[in-house]
């Protein structure tokens, strides 16, 4: 290239490239996510000067210990990694070196992805009447409104000995453990205490449901009072003057009606005819005794209707059937399902009703999922007392309940123990030595259907009568072992 002077002369100039590189800024961002079982993960975009995503980048992680990971964004220009062994506190940062048309570009923030907290509610009964024995107590663990499944939720009961005993620097000062539960599907249990004797008031109940905490969730726990009211004034002490009362009371209406209508028909007959009316005698009072009304007839009703109870709660039940057994049945332990009719299911109260066909003896079995079966006969036709009937039957779980019990009384008669009072657990740590292969399952058959929140059934109900029947017979085997020959 050749240039003029201003003396009018020419000059060659040596020539030079020049190379101008254009890229368009990047935008990369850096936050913490966590899922719905609380799991922190580090979380962005890298974006271009139109917003628009940048995919197949590769990115590096810095963490606070000075540890790197690399990432690439996916299509949406997006990245996500797990936080598992990263610092949970302390300033992260990410780097992009560019790439192609893009520029570097990079973010550094401070992140906490330690623990967080969880929600726990509770829903517990109302003031209990005095005399109960039990309370339910129901809990829900959640995390951003979804239930956590498979977590120990612990409920605990503050006492007067539970204030001595326990240490001011425990998580739960004042406070002993009454049974641990974990969570269901949807987050939720169901705390069902009972206790060796009624409840006696007025008091008030101090419980405690604590969350001991999680590698991803902060420890949780709510206290709440539980009013016990005063009992009900006795009124079997007034129940004989009340009788009398009531007795009383209905004569002087039948006797007041009685003169009431021998006035209104002596105005109507006249009184030259009153010495040959007939005398309506006083019909016979209304006696009523547990529902029973005995009639001055013969007996005419083919009803049978009353309502199922626990017997060992006196709380009725629901879900029960009845059925008529129609075969030859001797043994009521063991009624086929081939000599069984169908009559009718129990209420949600446990109510039932059903009328023969027929008058006579019928054989009734009542059966249910959670309930031993039990058969019962009734006369028909009768007075009445036949629609107030109250059927009891034991529950698998207090069934199996009584056979362990059973089982550890059989295995050691001298010593003191109290099924009610200590875990099947500390039971076992004292029979160590007696070696009884039959009672570990069999105590792991009863803590599972004890303190399950639903009533076992009767599969359960027969391995543990399998369990105490090989446990019999190892004691009978070993006694017969030790008698001298």
């Amino acid at each position: 290239m050749w240039a003029q002077l201003p003396q009018g002369k020419w000059r060659k100039i040596p020539q030079k490239s020049i190379t101008i590189e254009l890229k368009a800024t990047t935008q990369l961002t850096l936050r913490v996510r966590r899922d719905a079982q609380g799991r922190p993960s580090l979380h962005g975009a890298l974006l271009d000067d139109r917003k628009k995503p940048i995919a197949g980048a590769s990115l590096r992680l810095e963490a606070p210990d000075g540890s790197t990971r690399f990432v690439k964004t996916d299509t949406k220009g997006r990245y996500k990694l797990l936080a598992m062994g990263l610092p949970p506190k302390g300033n992260y940062a990410a780097f992009f070196n560019g790439q192609g048309s893009f520029s570097s570009s990079s973010v550094r923030r401070w992140l906490d992805l330690g623990r967080v907290d969880l929600q726990l509610s509770l829903t517990w009964p109302p003031p209990l009447p005095a005399g109960k024995k039990g309370f339910e107590v129901k809990a829900k663990l959640s995390y951003k409104d979804k239930g956590l499944t498979g977590y120990p939720l612990t409920l605990y009961l503050q006492t007067p000995d539970s204030l001595r005993k326990t240490k001011k620097g425990t998580a739960t000062p004042g406070y002993l453990p009454l049974m641990t539960f974990h969570t269901d599907d949807k987050g939720e249990l169901l705390f069902l205490w009972k206790g060796n004797k009624p409840l006696e008031g007025p008091a008030t109940l101090k419980l405690l449901v604590r969350y001991a905490g999680g590698p991803f969730f902060l420890p949780q726990q709510k206290n709440f009072e539980l009013a016990v009211l005063a009992p009900l004034p006795d009124k079997q002490k007034n129940q004989f003057w009340s009788y009398l009362l009531g007795v009383a009371g209905l004569g002087l209406v039948l006797l007041l009606g009685g003169l009431l209508r021998r006035y209104l028909s002596r105005r109507k007959q006249g009184d030259e005819h009153s010495d040959e009316r007939f005398e309506m005698p006083a019909l016979p009072p209304v006696m009523e005794a547990g529902g029973r009304v005995p009639h001055m007839v013969a007996p005419t009703d083919l009803t049978f209707a009353g309502r199922l109870y626990d017997a060992y709660e006196q709380a009725p039940i629901s879900g029960g059937a009845l059925f008529l057994i129609t075969g030859d049945v001797d043994d009521d332990d063991d009624v086929p399902d081939s000599a069984l009719t169908f009559l009718v299911d129990c209420d949600e109260k446990g109510r039932f009703s059903w009328e023969f066909a027929s008058a006579g003896v019928h054989r009734l079995y009542f059966k249910h999922p959670h309930y031993k079966s039990r058969v019962v006969s009734i006369r028909v036709p009768h007075h009445g007392e036949g629609r107030a009937s109250r059927v009891f039957l034991y529950s698998y779980r207090y069934l199996i309940f009584e056979m362990y019990k059973t089982a550890v009384m059989r295995i050691a008669p001298d010593e003191s123990f109290d099924p009610k009072r200590q875990t099947a657990r500390e039971i076992l740590k004292l029979l160590t030595g007696n070696n009884h292969r039959s009672l570990t399952p069999l105590a792991d058959l009863f803590e599972a259907s004890y303190y399950a929140p639903t009533m076992p059934q009767e599969v359960l109900y027969t391995e543990a009568d399998t369990l105490l029947r090989e446990l019999l017979r190892e004691l009978r085997r070993r006694k017969q072992e030790r008698a001298p020959s």
